[in-house]
């Protein structure tokens, strides 16, 4: 029996598959844009001041391609989601496509008839043609939608497959080796799942040989950690079995973080229950100062910030993005 969840499901694909074509007319502004990113990363608006002229030029032709995309594209997608209710309304917890559905798959599975059969294939057959001829799910936030909407659409369909062969396998997220924290962070940042080498975090002194010069000694963290009480580190009071990734990625991604950045951390980390939340503050302050030596904003900058839905939202959203990525390496 299809019940009415499935059907806003099934209504969700028609959209998508309906506009197939509407989507792939942007496709030339979403390859403009990737190049004009590039060309951005060129430029080092603080060298001189032709070169901010410059960087505000390509930054200007890049906030208009990132609107018509926005408001033809991701607009739509995240509006007709939020229509149907097939997942929170609240952009990026779209972890919610699972747990408000996958009940409902679990019944279809147990009482599903034969007069079902067509319209599942049929629509099963829509949403591989969607993902296999747009781009669109790789933009804007949406990569971690459709990463949730696949798998779920997989625990249905697959059901009723005749084969063992995984029709999603075409476009899933594959998860992408890197042995460069730069190249790492931008994939990120393009929707990719990332994995590094843990020894990339400390790196060895090169081989002998070697025309380039040698790394400075390098930082041994659990030899730090042994000569510092547990509790007063920041390994020692996150709440998860990968803390010492969780930290080193910190310290890469925000080692210039200031008073309010480092209030939004800390936000982050407690909203993701990885650190605690009653008395905290001034000890995750102590932890970072001690661990990372960072020239960062006093207790009181950070303590006396108050965080604000409207401007640091999207910014505590990132945050929070990039520490899972951290919890899942």
């Amino acid at each position: 029996m299809i019940t009415p969840k499935i059907k806003a499901l099934f209504q969700f694909i028609d959209f998508l598959h309906s506009n197939i074509e509407n989507f792939n007319q942007y496709e030339n502004e979403i390859n403009e844009l990737r190049l004009l990113g590039e060309e951005r990363e060129k430029v080092y608006k603080k060298k001189n001041f032709a070169e901010k002229q410059k960087y505000d030029r390509i930054q200007l032709q890049i906030g208009g391609k990132v609107k018509v995309i926005q408001d033809n594209i991701v607009q739509p997608i995240r509006d007709k989601a939020n229509e149907l209710s097939i997942c929170s309304p609240e952009a990026y917890k779209t972890e919610t496509l699972w747990n408000w559905n996958s009940a409902e798959i679990i019944g279809l599975k147990e009482k599903v008839s034969n007069e079902d059969l067509p319209e599942i294939f049929n629509h099963k057959n829509k949403y591989i043609e969607y993902r296999t001829k747009t781009k669109v799910s790789m933009l804007f936030g949406l990569p971690l939608f459709f990463d949730h909407l696949d798998e779920v659409l997989k625990e249905l369909f697959s059901y009723f497959n005749e084969t063992e062969h995984n029709e999603f396998e075409a476009f899933e997220t594959k998860e992408i080796f890197s042995n460069s924290i730069a190249e790492a962070l931008e994939l990120q940042k393009q929707g990719y799942k990332v994995a590094v080498p843990l020894n990339l975090y400390n790196p060895v002194k090169e081989q002998q040989g070697s025309n380039t010069e040698p790394l400075p000694p390098q930082t041994d963290t659990k030899k730090v950690n042994t000569k510092t009480p547990k509790e007063k580190t920041l390994s020692g009071l996150i709440t998860h079995q990968n803390s010492l990734e969780i930290v080193e990625g910190i310290k890469i991604q925000y080692k210039n973080i200031k008073g309010k950045r480092l209030k939004l951390l800390l936000l982050a980390l407690q909203e993701l229950g990885l650190f605690p939340k009653e008395r905290i503050a001034q000890k995750f302050y102590d932890c970072c100062k001690a661990e990372f030596s960072w020239d960062i904003a006093t207790y009181q900058a950070m303590n006396g910030y108050q965080y604000n839905e409207h401007t640091d939202k999207t910014e505590l959203i990132e945050m929070k993005q990039y520490l899972k990525s951290l919890m899942n390496p």
